[in-house]
């Protein structure tokens, strides 16, 4: 309805000029790019096929029709929509054209290699991702937690500097070295998992969801000073024992009752367990130094069962491999231990402290179980 409507429509001017889609396609310092004839047409014709599909679905569930109207201008828009709705907020990565040196990531761009053509990195997760990527891909191990461009936040002051130095050392290889350096440096696809364990439930839980599928290539159990299975790991006997206190005291489990289950689960074999399953075992001096240092180097706050968890993974990842450790506790629930170890208070969940206000419910029950089925059968 606007003064251009009856002008002649092509995906140049209609879908790539007017929208808008055109101006999110070059560098700031450079020409707009050449688009190809018949992009739009072929966007148009999508949202087109998708918008009778849906009608006619509407059609059979509710016995009414729709009218399915579709331009290049309105598709444009929308597959646009994302960044004009960003670039409101006014924050400079997000007002189109941008300059290269001016990205938030900047190892999402492409580089001119030595041979002439044009490389496309695609590295999203900046901050945990960087280090692997000047190290493996770059080769540049001088740069690995470098604090002009790591983390993010620091690289914004440096923005110009890492965009000088990231086109001169892609400059120096041609197309195929950066393939395969890419190659090199992809993250492994074999995930490990590990888990805080005092009586294995939750490992457990997850071993059973490895034999149903779930893409997981092995697990790290991992013990406080009540190091019962990581023994049994060792020697392949179960020799259980009274639990002694810690510091992750939900895993001072010193017979853990989900052994059985495991056991049930590998036919006793322990052979067979260990393909699967690997331990660790920590001191509360060594749960203590892990807080602190993960706290030091990454900002993250571990709790004492985490810290078991991360130190494990830490330690016992392979190349090629990506780890995953399990929190099993907020820091909150070890709030003066915790303080004592950082030194730096922990802040308490708004609601962990809207639970902690609450008042204590509790039925008293006789331990005949026909008096707790009939309990669940009227309450539930």
């Amino acid at each position: 309805k606007g003064p251009d409507k009856d002008l002649p429509g092509f995906d140049f001017t209609a879908y790539f000029a007017h929208s808008g889609v055109m101006g999110t396609l070059y560098d700031r310092n450079s020409e707009p790019m050449m688009p190809l004839a018949g992009f739009g047409d072929h966007q148009v014709a999508m949202n087109l096929a998708s918008g009778i599909l849906a009608a006619l679905y509407r059609a059979e569930k509710t016995g009414r029709g729709d009218k399915i109207t579709v331009s290049l201008y309105h598709s444009g828009v929308w597959d646009v929509s994302l960044y004009l709705i960003a670039s409101q907020y006014g924050d400079p990565s997000t007002q189109y054209p941008i300059r290269k040196a001016e990205l938030t990531n900047p190892l999402n761009s492409a580089r001119r290699t030595s041979d002439g053509r044009w490389f496309m990195f695609s590295v999203p997760a900046y901050d945990r991702l960087y280090n692997k990527f000047v190290a493996e891909a770059l080769d540049r191990p001088d740069l690995v937690n470098d604090p002009r461009f790591y983390p993010q936040t620091n690289l914004v002051s440096h923005l110009e500097e890492w965009d000088q130095l990231f086109n001169e050392e892609v400059a120096k290889h041609d197309v195929q070295y950066w393939i395969a350096q890419m190659k090199k440096a992809e993250p492994g696809k074999d995930v490990v998992v590990c888990v805080p364990s005092g009586n294995f439930g939750n490992i457990t839980a997850g071993l059973f969801g490895k034999r149903m599928g779930l893409p997981i290539k092995r697990f790290i159990a991992s013990n406080n000073s009540n190091d019962i299975f990581y023994n049994y790991l060792l020697s392949g006997k179960y020799e259980p024992r009274p639990s002694v206190a810690t510091l992750a005291n939900a895993m001072d489990v010193g017979d853990p009752s989900n052994f059985a289950r495991v056991m049930d689960l590998y036919g006793k074999d322990v052979e067979a367990v260990r393909k699967d399953i690997s331990g660790a075992r920590y001191s509360d001096e060594q749960i203590a130094d892990a807080i602190r240092n993960c706290l030091k180097s990454t900002g993250y706050q571990l709790d004492p069962h985490g810290a078991c968890g991360y130190q494990a993974l830490k330690e016992g990842l392979k190349t090629g491999e990506v780890g995953v450790f399990l929190e099993t506790a907020h820091p909150a629930k070890f709030k003066e231990k915790v303080e004592a170890i950082t030194g730096s208070e922990i802040a308490i969940p708004e609601r962990l402290q809207a639970f902690m206000r609450g008042t204590k419910q509790s039925v008293e029950l006789s331990k005949q179980f026909a008096d707790f089925k009939d309990f669940l059968m009227k309450n539930a």
